[in-house]
């Protein structure tokens, strides 16, 4: 097993311990992975360079990381063009840019680098490493549940309980992806990855996150209607079309007229909130929204735009599609839209189980800013490489180890 892939594993796991970074943009976390990708890099780069790829990079590993990055690439490109629209409004508020841009092109390096361990068919040694230094960061959280709660919200080492949840979400995606892929694991490893699975669920609930219990309700859920959507040949891409064309309708209402569409969002949720989590989250929803209403087309450029008390408050919407709008704008949703429609592309014909996490990890992002963390990314090319059907290979061809996740033994197990 490639010992550079492992490490950018551990090192991506670990970088959801936003507290131990302090008030730095940058943490020992952070490092780490960069450390650990640029090793990626320097071993797998000369490789591309002299086109000298693994048999089987057809398939749907090396082809899912590849539309990550290409997506991340996009999504860079559309931070750097906002960043530069409104750099007057940074120089004016003496903001810095740099530190709220950072994320972005972190994101952009750890996915080149996933794409090149996925490209050598190393993806099952990131998807591993990644697994096992969870396991022992839950591990530990088990052997001491009051570190850094807020309340009685468990939040581990990160800044917020939500952004806890969203690792336990990943671990138990992951975990999830990697049993049901029928990779030729050993039992050893299937004792561990459920383990790991059960721990992350314990503490995911523990937390008190409304965006995980509902992501394991999405995903419970959505194992029955992509079986019954697989069983029953409904025509997947008219689904997809109709949702996209729903949120572009929804777009151009909200740009036609702001106002009605705030009173009508007001009005349908104010019977559904309850508990505080829903209340303030609603004000962040509208504020984000309003943030975004003053510049459409390209953004306010990388930072929080959203408040409680109204618009450019320093908080993020806890939604990631209306964050990402005020940051990027109309032109930094399309490579979203082009990702989503990539992702619900091929027919239900890979695995059900992957398609429902998939679901669930798009529902999370409905309640927090997950766009900007690398450890959202990784259980998404997990899943998003299990789903898809894998491409035929040649006679003389071998399925590589990345390519059993997807086989049709696999597939048919799911």
């Amino acid at each position: 097993m490639p010992l550079t892939a492992i490490l950018l594993g551990i090192a991506l796991a670990a970088t959801h311990m936003t507290a131990l970074r302090g008030d730095a943009p940058v943490g020992p976390t952070e490092l780490a992975s960069v450390a650990a990708a640029s090793l990626s890099c320097l071993r797998n780069l000369p490789m591309m360079l002299r086109r000298q790829h693994a048999v089987g990079t057809s398939g749907a590993a090396a082809e899912a990381a590849r539309d990550l990055f290409r997506t991340w690439v996009a999504l860079l490109l559309c931070v750097t063009l906002s960043l530069g629209v409104n750099l007057q409004f940074y120089e004016a508020t003496g903001a810095s840019p740099l530190s709220a841009y950072a994320p972005y092109a972190f994101n952009v390096f750890v996915l080149f680098a996933l794409f090149l361990e996925a490209s050598a068919g190393s993806t099952r040694s990131v998807l591993e490493g990644y697994c096992f230094a969870s396991f022992v960061i839950c591990l530990g959280y088990l052997a001491g549940p009051d570190l850094s709660a807020e309340g009685n919200r468990f939040q581990g080492l990160t800044t917020n309980p939500n952004q806890a949840a969203l690792f336990y979400l990943s671990v138990l995606m992951i975990g999830v992806s990697l049993l049901v892929s029928g990779s030729g694991l050993s039992n050893l490893k299937k004792a561990a990855l459920v383990a790991s699975a059960l721990v992350a669920l314990v503490l995911g609930f523990a937390t008190d996150s409304d965006a995980f219990k509902i992501s394991i309700v999405v995903l419970v859920g959505g194992v029955g209607i992509a079986s019954a959507i697989r069983l029953n040949k409904i025509n997947t891409d008219i689904v997809v079309m109709s949702i996209l064309f729903g949120i572009a309708a929804a777009l151009l209402l909200y740009a036609y007229d702001a106002d009605f569409v705030e009173d009508a969002i007001e009005q349908a949720t104010f019977s559904l909130t309850y508990g505080e989590q829903d209340t303030v989250r609603v004000l962040l929803w509208q504020n984000g929204l309003l943030a975004w209403y003053e510049a459409p087309i390209f953004g306010n450029g990388p930072g929080a735009w959203s408040g409680i008390s109204g618009p450019f408050n320093a908080t993020e919407a806890h939604n990631a599609f209306i964050d990402w709008l005020s940051i990027a704008g109309i032109i930094g949703m399309i490579p979203i839209i082009w990702l989503f429609s990539r992702i619900f592309k091929y027919p239900l014909s890979g695995n059900v189980v992957s398609y429902a996490t998939l679901i669930a990890l798009i529902a999370f992002a409905f309640f927090h800013f997950t766009f900007r963390q690398p450890f959202y990314w990784i259980p998404l090319f997990a899943a998003l490489a299990i789903a898809r059907p894998r491409k035929l290979l040649g006679p003389s061809q071998r399925p590589t180890s990345d390519e059993k996740l997807t086989s049709p033994a696999a597939a048919a197990r799911g």
